[in-house]
């Protein structure tokens, strides 16, 4: 009886760890918070609206966070707002658009993400490049949505600006409502019901195993 009562809170155990992961999310996505949970580095300020990364005294801003989520098919989705001042210069080598990045990466231990050391781990193969030009200054909120599967214990959602023609302070963006869902979760009545299942099952077996334990020891007399 202790055997099955351990194998018990074991399985219980087990199982609720399971479905909080399947539930993790993103932490403070609507950046409520400032920026808390977020790694930053560069232009990164808290805004009302969401957060702003820019090139104000900077070539290079970023923004990320490392979550930990189980195996499964993901969408990452937010909103973003592109804004510009002025136009791009003309002249070589300086001729190009500021560029804002979003990438995916993933790890399977903390701390493999120092992107102000040019250290990045896992990349997913699909990543999304926005140029900066003169068409996206002050342009309305678009929303974005990837999605990706997910085989490493932690992702990190990562946005990068780059600032590629040295113009100070000519390129923002804002993003807010930062979230990762997971695809056709399993809805928890379901898993209760395996779990119940699962447990009956268990229950079944010990008791077949005890009844032949007493079998054995009364034929032996």
């Amino acid at each position: 009886m202790k055997q099955l009562l351990s194998t018990t809170c074991i399985s219980l155990a087990l199982f609720f760890s399971a479905i909080g992961l399947a539930e993790a999310t993103l932490a403070n996505g609507d950046f409520s918070d400032g920026l808390n949970g977020w790694a930053t580095g560069g232009s990164v300020t808290s805004t009302p609206g969401g957060t702003n990364l820019s090139d104000n005294g900077v070539i290079y801003s970023f923004l990320y966070q490392e979550a930990a989520f189980p195996t499964g098919s993901y969408t990452l989705s937010f909103d973003y707002k592109l804004q510009t001042l002025g136009t791009a210069p003309t002249d070589i080598p300086f001729a190009f658009n500021d560029l804002f990045s979003i990438s995916l990466y993933f790890a399977n231990s903390t701390g493999e993400m120092n992107p102000s050391a040019n250290t990045f781990p896992n990349p997913s193969a699909s990543n999304t490049l926005l140029s900066m030009d003169s068409n996206s200054g002050n342009a309305n909120w678009r929303h974005y949505s990837q999605t990706f599967e997910n085989s490493y214990l932690y992702v990190l959602p990562t946005f990068e600006l780059f600032d590629l023609n040295y113009v100070n302070n000519d390129s923002a963006v804002f993003i807010n409502n930062i979230n990762v869902s997971e695809n056709n979760p399993v809805p928890a009545p379901t898993a209760i019901l395996q779990l119940g299942s699962g447990l009956l099952g268990l229950f079944c077996f010990r008791r077949l195993q005890r009844k032949k334990a007493t079998g054995n020891g009364s034929k032996q007399e």
